[in-house]
């Protein structure tokens, strides 16, 4: 038996990033590893330069994805004004107002893409030898989050409640079933509305199949390497990693 922490992702807008070279800002269909664990250090306060603390999050938990809707894709015409730093500076601007009150300023426009209706189910759990406190204190966090969390993007704030629920189970089909059973009444009105049934697809870090806890229902199609794996710190840097993308087998009769 394994302890694993559940957690409900809606947002009527939401953007996730993906390589993103020049004008057209292609975004992600699904979240990614990096906003996922982004959102949890936000949740417990984490700042930017917490390396160490952040470290350990990104070191501690592997993550699984339902993929319940992965929303219709929507481009925004979005336009910055920016200024040239001058050069051998390493932090030339205090602020973003300074910077602009120096004169010289260009606008770069970029489109952006969004995902409206996005609907994921998260699901957490500790790799061996992480400390056992860490999933419980995910959890408190993101019930009672210290910073402001939306999808993605600042201005895509989240739809319904996370509704963090810590469960015991020998798989994640048997966890992500209890789940499911206390799926509270604005979350499947939302469901219905959206007319969700069973999950387009699941991925998973490759953790979940190594402590075997996808058990026999789960089928793994393929494996797909994404940039999503943040170093940490400030650096906007990411390395590549291992997806796992499965496939269910489900009992007749009950639904995704």
């Amino acid at each position: 038996m394994a302890s694993l922490l559940f957690f409900t992702l809606y947002a009527p807008l939401a953007g996730f990033g993906d390589l993103a070279v020049g004008e057209r800002r292609i975004g992600a269909d699904r979240p990614t590893r990096s906003g996922i664990l982004g959102l949890c250090a936000a949740a417990l306060g984490l700042e930017r330069d917490a390396t160490a603390a952040l470290t350990a999050l990104s070191a501690g938990l592997d993550l699984a994805l339902r993929l319940d809707a992965d929303g219709r894709v929507v481009q925004d015409y979005h336009t910055v004004q920016s200024v040239e730093a001058p050069k051998r500076a390493k932090q030339p601007w205090p602020t973003r107002a300074a910077a602009l009150a120096a004169g010289n300023v260009s606008t770069l426009v970029s489109q952006r893409d969004y995902r409206s209706d996005l609907f994921v189910t998260v699901a957490l759990h500790a790799r061996p030898g992480t400390d056992p406190g860490l999933l419980p204190r995910v959890a408190t966090a993101l019930a009672r989050p210290v910073f402001t969390l939306y999808m993605g993007r600042k201005a895509c704030p989240l739809g319904l409640p996370l509704r963090p629920a810590l469960v015991t189970a020998e798989t994640l089909g048997h966890g992500i079933d209890q789940y499911d059973a206390t799926r509270p009444i604005p979350e499947q009105r939302v469901r219905a509305v959206l007319r969700l049934g069973e999950a387009l697809r699941y991925v998973a870090d490759t953790g979940w199949q190594r402590d075997d806890l996808l058990g026999p229902e789960f089928t793994c199609e393929r494996t797909e390497q994404r940039r999503d794996a943040a170093r940490g710190g400030r650096g906007w840097q990411f390395d590549l990693r291992d997806e796992l993308v499965l496939s269910r087998r489900k009992p007749e009769g009950r639904a995704a």
